[in-house]
């Protein structure tokens, strides 16, 4: 954003005094009267103030008609309350706007950063996709598995919303296979189908993976939601759950039974970090081998679709009605969720393999909103990756989140383009062809890089992307380009 020469020179007045603001300028506080019968607390996120997200252009193109300077609704995201638009505001106004994209400084990397080997991923994703050769094959084709609710799952005859009928649904998630889970048939008929997915899964990882010192860890994402009595995953009620009420449904049990069955006596836990909780636990997984806490460590995430969240995230505004994921796309109208779970082993073994190099963990702060994304947080967060990575400019692509909102993409890939503005990088997400696996979406994602190198990325099209998110074509996004099913946007 550029300041324009044209600017109000009261504005330039202000800006040059030694503690001059627009807080108190009469042109900036009239514009908010526009939008609020009382303007709120100048340090209030807007969009918990009554402002929505749809209202967030007409403010933009009010400032810019006001301040003559380009105001977007990323900016706003960026800047989501008054005060900290005011302060941005008389910052493009200035002779020397502030810079805040400062270089990645490349640090010698430690015995402690070591490399971390993944291995034995394993598949239960939409669709039929069970196996790495069916999921490469699905992707190369650009296959999207959206699809209306099963009949066999639950009744969407009375939804009131097109997005509420819509998923990305598992093939045989219901009926998953039952080994020996030290668990007698009555418990086994309790226990929550996610806690049987998640087993199953880490069962298969882990066969002919064994330690003889059993010190392996288990690190498990999920949604402890999705563990909840009373949300259903099919239409058929559930017995009551009894004397295995207490363990059915625990999110500390769905990993706790995994080490139990499997014999592991390394650090197990769950993490529910939302939409980022896979990666956290393969964060923390690795920081556990680096540690020595643990000779190695699977990761392992999923959940089933049920109709408790389906129906409130519908009503909340934030799936698609369409029931796709358009990533970057100008179509972006909310997510679809998927069902589904993966997992890999870790361990420090120096292979030939695929490893885990660096990563990192922060969350958003102070954002526009609970759930919005801080362009800025994201940018710190990609830069202390490279940094710890020891490598800041060789980056060549990135699995996106993705999620195909309007405003969401822009502000993660625009961060993206900041923290990494010396790569070429091939953009793309998994969410196109199998949606928003929600706490195992991160892991298939980075399966997904695991699986296509660059070299045959070119075999992995976004296969939602048709135009543009005209946002997106506002930022300067350097060297990034997107794939797709036509050509490279």
């Amino acid at each position: 954003m550029e300041p324009n020469s044209q600017a109000p020179r009261k504005l330039l007045t202000i800006k040059n005094e030694p503690h001059g603001d627009l807080l108190h300028d009469d042109t900036f506080q009239n514009i908010w009267t526009e939008f609020f019968a009382e303007v709120p607390p100048v340090d209030a996120p807007l969009l918990t103030t009554g402002l929505n997200s749809a209202q967030l252009p007409l403010v933009a193109v009010r400032l810019s008609q006001t301040f003559s300077v380009n105001v977007s609704s990323i900016f706003l995201l960026e800047h989501p309350t008054i005060r900290q638009i005011a302060n941005a505001l008389v910052d493009l106004l200035s002779d020397s706007p502030k810079t805040y994209d400062a270089p990645v400084s490349v640090k010698a990397r430690t015995e402690s950063q070591k490399n971390i080997s993944l291995g034995n991923a394993v598949f239960h994703a939409p669709g039929s996709m069970q196996t790495t050769s069916s999921f490469r094959f699905s992707v190369e084709r650009g296959l999207n598995f959206g699809s209306r609710v099963p009949m066999n799952r639950w009744d969407v005859s009375n939804a009131t919303r097109a997005s509420a009928t819509y998923g990305n649904f598992a093939e045989d998630m219901l009926t998953l296979p039952h080994g020996d889970w030290k668990m007698s048939k009555s418990e086994l008929r309790s226990v929550n189908p996610v806690q049987l997915l998640l087993l199953e899964a880490s069962h298969s990882m882990f066969d002919g993976h064994h330690k003889p010192d059993k010190n392996v860890g288990i690190f498990v994402g999920l949604f402890s939601s999705l563990l909840t009595p009373g949300s259903s995953t099919a239409a058929p009620s559930r017995e009551p759950l009894g004397i295995y009420e207490g363990t059915a449904n625990s999110t500390s049990i769905a990993s706790g039974r995994i080490s139990y069955v499997l014999g592991f006596t390394g650090p197990c836990l769950p993490v529910d970090t939302a939409c980022s909780a896979s990666l956290v636990a393969t964060h923390l997984a690795a920081t556990s081998l680096r540690q020595n806490e643990c000779s190695s460590a699977g990761v392992v995430a999923g959940g089933i679709l049920e109709t408790g969240l389906h129906a409130a995230f519908s009503t909340a505004g934030m799936l698609s009605e369409t029931g796709r994921c358009h990533s970057f796309d100008g179509r972006a109208d909310g997510y679809s969720r998927g069902e589904g779970c993966v997992g890999f082993v870790c361990d420090t073994s120096e292979d030939d393999g695929p490893s885990l190099r660096g990563s990192a963990v922060k969350q958003d702060g102070p954002s526009a909103s609970l759930t919005a994304p801080n362009g800025a947080s994201q940018r710190m967060l990609l830069q202390r990756v490279s940094e710890r990575a020891g490598t800041a400019h060789d980056v060549v692509a990135l699995e996106a989140h993705g999620t195909g909102t309007t405003l969401g993409d822009p502000v993660e890939i625009g961060a993206a383009s900041a923290a990494l503005r010396n790569s070429t990088i091939a953009c793309t997400s998994i969410k196109g062809n199998i949606g928003h696996l929600e706490a195992a979406a991160a892991v298939i994602g980075l399966n997904s890089l695991l699986l296509f190198p660059l070299s045959s990325m070119l075999n992995a099209p976004l296969c939602s992307l048709r135009s543009i998110n005209s946002h997106l074509k506002s930022l300067n996004l350097n060297a990034f380009y997107f794939l797709t099913g036509l050509a490279n946007l």
